[in-house]
Formats: structure tokens, sequence, C-alpha cells
């Protein structure tokens, strides 16, 4: 659970709140995660429309106000709020769509279409429900991911990066790497720095590539928003890369710590899966246990 202030965000964890820099957005939102697909349609329909609706009920409410009022101040204060209001809600329900931000006319749109457009919608859900759920990445729904990992199927970028999360967490290193290739190919400094540290990651443990691990790393340096986690994790990487044990060791060990305050959840559980795993490559790399072997 978080709740966002500007450009600062609290949020909850094992110890209490936590105040974490985030990038600034304009305007307030309230987000949904569902616990299941069960009934995704109706509720993200339901959740969706509840936007414009609270815009034309204060359009109403205000319009009303000023309708009543006997003098010119309090008059034009609610006759502007209500048209404000109204001309809100008429522009939300446009349908249209940057980046993973759907206006709420597009998610009404694809929750009455279904299909394709709907399951692009319920995978854009996915992360967020893991970060919410126990639901591990591994978990996620078989025809949900198959739409995507059929290469035959046109993808979104954020869509390759969903196939990277999922197929490394199911063990699969070699299958997930592709993925990792299309989505890093298109990746520009306005995109999260979450996904140049898992490059990081992937190729300073998997590839033994310090060169590009630390390039991916310093991608990232200027994402003020980035968990602790996930920073240390892609340090790691890239120090055992340069054959930095020690350092790789310590800094496993400080994102773990950071891992154990968090609230309990399938995200959680992947990454701590993605450090024990660099762990234990640190472990059979250690001079000891290559003199023993």
């Amino acid at each position: 659970m978080y709740y966002r202030v500007g450009p600062y965000r609290l949020i909850q964890n094992r110890a209490g709140w936590r105040v974490r820099w985030t990038k600034l957005q304009f305007g307030g939102a309230v987000c949904s995660i569902p616990s299941s697909f069960a009934t995704f349609r109706w509720s993200i329909g339901c959740f969706t429309a509840g936007g414009p609706a609270a815009s034309l009920f204060q359009a109403i409410v205000c319009g009303f106000a000023a309708w009543l009022s006997h003098s010119p101040t309090p008059f034009w204060i609610f006759a502007f709020t209500a048209h404000m209001a109204l001309l809100i809600g008429i522009f939300n329900l446009v349908p249209c769509r940057q980046g993973l931000q759907f206006s709420d006319g597009e998610q009404l749109r694809r929750a009455l279409r279904g299909g394709a457009l709907l399951d692009e919608l319920k995978r854009v859900s996915l992360a967020e429900m893991s970060m919410g759920t126990p639901l591990r990445p591994r978990d996620w729904l078989t025809e949900l991911m198959a739409q995507v990992l059929d290469t035959s199927t046109i993808c979104t970028p954020y869509d390759r990066y969903l196939a990277y999360v999922h197929l490394l967490d199911s063990d699969n290193a070699d299958a997930a790497f592709p993925w990792l290739a299309r989505y890093a190919a298109e990746w520009t400094k306005a995109d999260p720095g979450e996904h140049a540290v898992k490059a990081a990651y992937y190729l300073g443990v998997y590839q033994h590539n310090r060169a590009a691990a630390d390039l991916w790393l310093k991608r990232a340096s200027t994402d003020k928003s980035l968990r602790p986690a996930d920073r240390l994790r892609a340090q790691a990487a890239a120090a055992w890369a340069g054959g930095r044990n020690d350092e790789a060791e310590r800094l496993a060990r400080a994102a773990l710590v950071e891992l154990d305050e968090e609230l309990p959840n399938g995200w959680v559980e992947y990454q701590r899966a993605r450090l024990n795993y660099l762990l234990q490559r640190v472990a059979a790399t250690a001079p000891d246990a290559m003199i023993v072997g």
C-alpha cells in the first residue's frame, strides 16, 4: 500500500511507513490491484466508470449551487467549478493511451470489447498483482503469457519485459534472454530504471559480462525512484562479473536485508530468489570452493 504526495511516496513496510522519492506526476489518481481475473472485466469497468461519474456528480452539485446563488461571487465560483468538472469528465472519456497509461475511456472501451484488448489491460496489472499478493511471476496466467511468448504475436515493450521476468522466475534463463534483448534494444532514458538494473543483473550473473552490466547500471544511476534492493542487486551482479566476490556478497546480502523490510508478496519472493542464485554463484567461484573442486 502507498500514498503519493507530489514527488514523494509513502510506502508501507514491516516497520511502518517509509518516505521515498518518485517522479513528479500531476493530478490525482486512485489505483486498484485485482487479486484475480475472475471478474476482472466487470470490476475494471465499474471501477473506471467511477471517475467520470464522480466528475459528473460534482458538475451537477456545483451547477445546482450556482443556480441557488444570490450574489455574483459564489455564482461564478460554483459555475466555473461545474464547467471544469464536466470538461474533465468528458476529456477522461476520450479513448487514448500513453505508454502504460490508459484514459478512462480507453479502459472502458477495452472492457466492453474484450478479447486481445482486454488481455493487454490484464497484463498491465500482472506486476502490480505480484506486488500486492503472493502471486509469483512464474505463476502468471498461462493464457495471458502465451499470447506474448508466441513470437508470431506483435507485443509491446512492456509485454517483452513481462515475458523476461516470467521466464527467469520459471528458472528458464536461456529462454528469458531473447526477451531481455528485445526490450533492452528499445530502452530509452524515459523508461523506468528498474528495467535497466534487470538487464545489468542478467548480463552480470548469467553472461559474466562486467562491461555490459556496468553500462546498464550507469543508465539507471539517475533514477532516484529506484528501489534500494533493485539497485543493490544490480551492483552485486556487476561486482561478481568483475571478480570482486567479497563486494558482490556484501551487496547481495544488503539487498536481502532491504527485502526483509518489505511486506511479503510474490514480487519480493522473486527478487529474493534472484539474490540467492547470485549468492550461490559467488560461493561456487570463491577461492576456497575452487581449491576444493
